[in-house]
């Protein structure tokens, strides 16, 4: 499936999902809207600044305040930076800028970390290309980031994901 260019790909997938094919004509759906967003909107500079967790933060400071900014501790360009100040990041995440899913979450005890996996881990992340791997150009041209922020909740259970889609209007 990953051979096929992603546009034939989201169609046969939201097919799939859905059980019929999108309308990218006239979307009415939140996933048509986002699929018409992805084919004939991914250039839009905009789009990157909302993409890019760091960049982001700028643009959430300007609209709403920093308050509702998780606590950024670092922002690094390294795995080795990482593991050279891992001590310090005790309550915290770190996870990439220019993906989703890449997070590590730092446990309570820093002897439970396997520095080796981490660095590799990390390594990995800064070598993957979202963009092409899912088809979303909104994150081609983000300077990949490794971004350690204060971890919130508690450590059995994960916060809830809040995700906010800004469309175009038709």
């Amino acid at each position: 499936m990953k051979l096929i260019p992603w546009q034939v790909r989201d169609y046969l997938d939201f097919r799939k999902f859905f059980g019929r094919i999108p309308n990218l004509k006239k979307p009415e759906t939140m996933n048509e809207k986002v699929l018409y967003r992805k084919r004939f909107h991914c250039n839009n500079k905009f789009y990157t600044i909302l993409a890019d967790k760091f960049l982001v933060r700028d643009y959430v400071t300007q609209r709403i305040g920093e308050e509702y900014l998780i606590p950024l501790i670092d922002c690094l360009d390294k795995p080795e930076e990482v593991i050279n100040n891992i001590s310090k990041y005790h309550d915290t995440v770190i996870k990439s800028n220019h993906a989703s899913r890449m997070v590590y979450v730092v446990p309570d005890d820093l002897s439970d970390i396997n520095l080796g996996q981490l660095r590799s881990d990390i390594s990995k992340w800064m070598r993957t290309d979202y963009s092409k791997r899912h088809g979303e150009y909104q994150y081609k041209n983000i300077k990949r980031k490794i971004l350690v922020e204060k971890f919130i909740g508690d450590k059995n259970t994960l916060p809830v994901d809040f995700k906010i889609i800004i469309l175009p209007e038709n």
